[in-house]
């Protein structure tokens, strides 16, 4: 799916150069919309094969496309109530019946295991980067092709870095970031020195974080310094339904984390524990709050402050109004 900028927007609404029911399957390396999130309209136009994933990323797509459906279906809604849309009435790209049709034609694969499609035989190897991301490995007797998708850091605060990828003779590589240099060094430091200024002075520090991946990257971070007494033991909120969904959600896939099952369940109590406490934020919290009013509401207060964005790709589904 294309996001950011209108003229990339525009193409989602282009065809296929070749039918979508001509198509044989769809694989797809992980969940993120950037990624997955044309899929349904895919099945919309057509599409009625098999989509081949992992659980995880099966898991994570169906908060994701019905997310991304809900979002089309209110913003087309929104369009045509003010009258503001160039194409009357405004459509959603897709609405929940596709996604929800997308969903059933997921058929989640078994890591590292050769699974037969076709003429072909197709593995999934991990990558790291969110749960479920993989790279893709293809092969017939002739010849194999890998695709890398989106590979993650070795130095991810909750994912496992990624092994050796298998051999191919062909590599299809993902490189979107492929000419920065991503530092990390002190970034949990830096975070632990903005949440011990803002709750001296009895505010509320919001954290920008997009929900699968970036929000539980910050959840464990502040956790942790908790846990090391480096920050006051203050309530972490976590304000968005879908990054509440994906954190449970990495409680049923620990296997694919760096650390230890009972630490993710004692970060999700904490929070859990927090929320039960209190909503909206009471003065001196901290926390990954996506949500647009937050800033309106909080950062007018001089004790308040916005904290570094935990910034990342492929939640948010564009719109065409």
């Amino acid at each position: 799916m294309f996001q950011e900028f209108k003229h990339y927007r525009e193409r989602n609404w282009g065809d296929l150069e070749v039918r979508a029911g001509s198509l044989d399957g769809v694989v797809l390396t992980h969940a993120h919309l950037d990624h997955s999130g044309w899929v349904p309209r895919l099945v919309r136009t057509g599409f009625d094969g098999p989509i081949y994933c992992t659980e995880a990323t099966a898991d994570l797509l169906h908060i994701l496309w019905m997310d991304a459906a809900h979002i089309q279906e209110e913003d087309a809604a929104y369009a045509n109530r003010k009258g503001f849309a160039r194409h009357f009435p405004a459509l959603p790209l897709y609405d929940k019946k596709d996604a929800a049709d997308a969903l059933d034609r997921l058929r989640p694969v078994p890591w590292a295991i050769p699974h037969a499609i076709g003429g072909f035989k197709l593995s999934f190897h991990r990558v790291g980067h969110i749960l479920g991301a993989s790279c893709a490995r293809l092969e017939d007797a002739d010849t194999s092709v890998l695709f890398s998708g989106d590979v993650g850091r070795s130095t991810d605060l909750l994912m496992r870095p990624s092994g050796p990828p298998p051999a191919a003779e062909f590599v299809v590589l993902e490189s979107t970031y492929g000419a920065r240099s991503h530092s990390e060094e002190g970034l949990v430091a830096r975070l632990a020195e903005v949440v011990r200024e803002t709750v001296s002075r009895g505010g509320v520090l919001l954290i920008p974080a997009f929900a699968v991946g970036r929000s539980q990257a910050v959840l464990w971070a502040l956790h942790r310094l908790q846990q090391d007494g480096e920050i006051p033991n203050v309530p972490l909120l976590l304000d968005s339904p879908m990054a509440t969904n994906t954190t449970e959600l990495y409680q049923e896939h620990a296997r694919e984390l760096r650390v230890p099952p009972s630490a993710i369940d004692g970060m999700c109590a904490s929070v859990r524990d927090a929320d039960r406490r209190a909503r909206p934020p009471p003065p001196g919290a901290a926390g990954a709050e996506p949500r647009q009013h937050h800033p309106d509401r909080r950062l007018p207060g001089p004790r308040n402050a916005r904290g570094p964005p935990a910034r990342g790709r492929g939640d948010r589904a564009p719109s065409r109004a």
